[in-house]
């Protein structure tokens, strides 16, 4: 009997520590508020005349870029922040800015469909910020498609890096916003040669 209760015992303990040493991360605490951050609105860029003929057609993301902002800790070791999130998905942001960048004269013709020449499919391969070089990085797949033609005009993979000077959440989205003015000026100039070179 006293050997039937010193095994239940040591079972006990030994669940108990189990259990306890599962969770790599702390369990969320409800007082704790979660904060959101977006990169507002893209500042005017450069009048083009190929930038009215192209529609933003699609934006994806891949796991674990989704509304948790992910910060980067070692080489092999993601941080992924319960309080400190995306106001929506980073592709309906990435979505939304690369919209209102393209199309800022507002004259009607981005979108409709018969003026539309090439459309734009992205998606988000990486977003986050490296908590041991201070620095922002995307990844960005893009891929621009003749839509009269059906055919790819253009696929690029863009990475951009942005230095944050005091790692917090905010300066992570305000790097964000950096990279994308970045990567907005960079596809505005193919755009101009893919035109040219028609």
């Amino acid at each position: 009997m006293i050997g039937f209760n010193l095994i239940k015992n040591f079972s006990l303990v030994f669940f108990i520590i189990l259990f306890s040493g599962c969770s790599i991360f702390p369990k969320v605490q409800p007082d704790i508020p979660v904060s959101y951050f977006d990169i507002g609105s893209p500042a005017k860029i450069e009048k083009n005349d190929s930038l009215e003929k192209i529609e933003i057609e699609e934006v994806k993301t891949i796991v674990p870029y989704n509304d948790r902002m992910v910060f980067r800790d070692s080489e092999t070791h993601l941080l992924i922040d319960d309080y400190n999130r995306w106001a929506s998905p980073p592709n309906d942001i990435l979505m939304r800015y690369l919209t209102l960048a393209f199309n800022q004269e507002n004259t009607g013709k981005f979108q409709k469909p018969e003026n539309k020449i090439l459309e734009l499919h992205a998606t988000i391969i990486c977003l986050e910020a490296n908590l041991k070089t201070n620095e922002a990085r995307i990844v960005l797949f893009i891929e621009l498609k003749d839509t009269k033609k059906g055919n790819i005009r253009y696929t690029d993979l863009i990475t951009e890096t942005s230095r944050i000077e005091k790692m917090s959440a905010e300066g992570f989205a305000s790097a964000f916003k950096v990279m994308t003015d970045r990567i907005i000026n960079s596809l505005s100039k193919n755009i101009s040669q893919i035109k040219d070179s028609k």
